[in-house]
């Protein structure tokens, strides 16, 4: 297993630019992508909206929201991330910087953005898991498993090896496990949902730095986590785009807590013990003030499957 060790404490300060418009396979085509006139924030006060989702004609959003949240850092851990996520326009998510507070700042741009198309199967994986996993989690997957490769030669035979066998198993059980010990804790459906991002966050991390074949540094290793956790929230959440950043943002905090947590606590008390301290925060924007205290333990039922939110299979493949 790799140590944490403290000066991988200080790696977390150097700015991880996790977006689909970034450099490299993620990044769109720059002449599909244009300026649009800058939606009107709506009011901020009480219960935020959920909105339809637009049609999207010949596979090509009308227009796109980017989301970009900034974290300056809190709670005695140098944060100092981006997130960016991508959204079809008049979704909503327009409204994230409702949710800004002292810890994340939300700002947000239309774009004209080409969706990413699913890359093809690579041979020896899992169809059904390829499919479970949206084009930005492909793209992320296929990078670090090529990286695998090339420095376990003798152990994988390619980049669908590695993912089938290394990355597949961890993967699948980490987000089984995370939305189960979730539901551990009595929260509501959707509160469940983003407490579930923050174990997950930590769970991922955890079980790749716990691998004998893994190569990432700590810091390496909670960019490509939080990468994954930010693709996840994108398309899990399209049309709930305030759930997507709250979930994004428990998960990329989830995996820099377990970069930093040298005590072993297990995930789910790792992530629900920081709720009170606002480090992972569960309040459903659609169905609270912004703002709004977390709930008490033991004042909400256990979570049930939600109404919305994820779409039927993704958590479970």
């Amino acid at each position: 297993m790799r140590s944490n060790t403290t000066g991988r404490l200080l790696v977390l300060s150097g700015a991880m630019m996790l977006a689909a418009c970034q450099d490299g396979v993620t990044a769109p085509d720059a002449a599909s992508r244009r300026t649009l006139v800058s939606p009107t924030i709506g009011s901020c006060n009480g219960r935020q909206s959920e909105r339809g989702g637009q049609s999207l004609g010949d596979g090509q959003w009308l227009g796109g929201v980017t989301v970009t949240a900034t974290y300056p850092g809190f709670n005695g851990i140098p944060w100092n991330l981006l997130q960016k996520m991508n959204f079809p326009l008049n979704v909503g998510a327009d409204q994230a910087p409702c949710l800004n507070n002292p810890d994340v700042t939300y700002t947000v741009d239309t774009l004209y953005v080409a969706p990413l198309d699913p890359l093809p199967v690579p041979n020896g994986v899992d169809p059904d898991f390829w499919a479970s996993l949206s084009p930005r989690e492909q793209r992320a997957l296929l990078t670090k498993a090529e990286m695998l490769v090339r420095l376990n030669s003798g152990i994988y035979s390619s980049a669908g090896d590695a993912i089938n066998r290394f990355f597949r198993g961890k993967i699948v059980l980490e987000k089984a496990r995370a939305k189960l010990r979730a539901n551990d804790f009595v929260l509501g459906a959707n509160e469940g949902e983003m407490l579930a991002g923050a174990i997950l966050g930590c769970s991922l991390y955890r079980s790749f730095v716990g691998s004998p074949q893994w190569f990432a540094s700590n810091s390496e290793t909670t960019e490509f986590v939080i990468e994954l956790m930010t693709a996840f929230a994108e398309a899990q959440f399209t049309f709930a785009p305030l759930r997507a950043v709250l979930f994004g943002r428990n998960g990329a905090i989830g995996a820099a807590m377990a970069a930093v947590d040298f005590t072993g606590t297990e995930c789910g008390w790792l992530a629900f013990q920081s709720i009170p301290s606002g480090r992972v925060r569960v309040t459903d924007p659609y169905g609270a003030p912004a703002g709004a205290p977390p709930p008490s333990p033991g004042s909400q039922q256990p979570s049930l499957p939600p109404e919305t939110g994820m779409p039927a299979g993704w958590w479970d493949q």
